[in-house]
């Protein structure tokens, strides 16, 4: 956007587009969707059949509700966090409520075990979006244009989900399942929410301390790889119905390793062209993007850590919960006290040792109640490598940033 002409506050407000409607859809939708992965191998033959139909539409009720309190209320969420007002809220409001439902195919595609599917669906997603953007804004439109794009994409991913439910469980909801789900997913709602919410506490003090064009600035670097937040989503998800198995953590193992062959060398890769390529597609100013990039980048060694697998599985709800609360305020502590001499770059940092102290917690959590040792399903060989190998080139590339 910045290539094509958008000023910073524009890219600002673009951004917090995106920020605010994560805040209101992404903690019901993941929370649910780990809900439903845990609860399923649990579920009789007959409430296996719909579940997916009852999952669905809670998201649908949850979604009505929220977007028709953006509808009435959502200027005041934007002036919440420093931004400015939109011109017009109803594209948010559509965004807001067709975003609910789209993590459905997700969870079908897990549970039908079609894992390329699934690969699938989340690379035409994340291709589908960055084209529409690209081609919005090489026209020069608005970001109230930009939006109204969103909104007709939100469209033809929930109409894709609306189909997929329907062939693959019917419609015929029980509704006592829905409460059940509901109050079953509750504890794992309010873990995804802590887990996000240092996200937003960030994003609050970047918005109202250093104002719309700082965001946008710390926004397009503080972001992880779409390939390591798919491929590593997706391996938990698909693991989870099937953590009870004995060999459930020497499969999570082979997989593993798998994936750090390619994520670490492409992520090294990545980390030391950043400084480069952030300024050529962007600009100068965004040259700050790059060394929260980068910082963002080391928190690939906290992904591969995997014990909430089987805690989900076994349905530690609470323990997640309480070790998430402490990891929010050990990331408000971190971030209020290297901010004063790091700027965003602290910010990020605080992320980064917050996240990796609550999978090493998590990690002893997981020995302790279900006695399954980290070196069950991680080579802890492979890992060390791979993690020393990465911060060796965060280190390189913080030499020329």
């Amino acid at each position: 956007m910045v290539k094509f002409g958008y000023s910073e506050t524009e890219i600002g407000n673009y951004e917090a587009f995106i920020f605010i409607s994560s805040i209101l859809t992404v903690c019901w939708s993941i929370g649910l969707k780990n809900a439903t992965l845990s609860l399923y191998p649990t579920l009789s033959s007959l409430d296996k059949k719909t579940i997916l139909t009852d999952f669905f539409i809670l998201l649908n009720i949850l979604g009505l509700i929220t977007s028709l309190l953006v509808f009435f209320n959502g200027q005041e969420l934007f002036k919440l966090f420093g931004f400015n007002k939109l011109i017009d809220i109803r594209p948010f409001a559509v965004f807001v409520f067709l975003s609910f439902c789209s993590i459905v195919t997700e969870v079908i595609l897990i549970l039908k075990e079609k894992s390329r599917e699934l690969l699938l669906w989340g690379i035409l997603s994340f291709t589908s979006l960055f084209i529409l953007i690209f081609l919005t804004a090489m026209s020069k439109n608005s970001t109230e244009g930009i939006f109204l794009i969103l909104a007709y994409w939100a469209f033809f991913r929930y109409l894709y989900t609306l189909l997929a439910v329907i062939r693959f469980s019917g419609w015929k909801p029980r509704f006592y399942m829905i409460r059940r789900l509901l109050i079953f997913a509750l504890p794992l709602i309010l873990t995804v929410f802590m887990g996000y919410g240092m996200e937003y506490i960030d994003a609050w003090i970047v918005g109202n301390t250093l104002g719309i064009e700082s965001f946008a600035i710390f926004k397009y670097g503080a972001r992880e790889l779409p390939l390591v937040t798919l491929v590593i989503g997706a391996l938990v998800g698909t693991s989870i119905p099937k953590a009870l198995d004995k060999n459930s953590p020497h499969q999570v193992k082979a997989e593993v390793r798998k994936l750090m062959r390619v994520i670490y060398p492409v992520a090294c890769l990545i980390m030391l062209l950043s400084p480069v390529v952030f300024p050529l597609i962007y600009s100068d100013a965004f040259i700050e993007s790059a060394v929260v990039f980068n910082v963002y980048l080391l928190i690939i060694i906290s992904r591969f850590l995997l014990p909430q697998i089987y805690l989900l599985a076994n349905h530690y709800t609470k323990t997640l919960l309480i070790v998430t609360f402490f990891e929010l305020l050990l990331n408000l502590s971190l971030s209020l006290l290297l901010v004063e001499s790091f700027g965003l770059a602290g910010i990020a940092f605080a992320t980064f040792m917050a996240f990796l102290i609550q999978k090493m917690v998590l990690v002893f959590l997981c020995k302790k109640k279900l006695n399954i040792g980290v070196s069950q399903y991680i080579d802890l060989k492979s890992y060390g490598l791979y993690s020393m190998l990465l911060m060796v080139c965060f280190i390189i590339s913080m030499t020329y940033l």
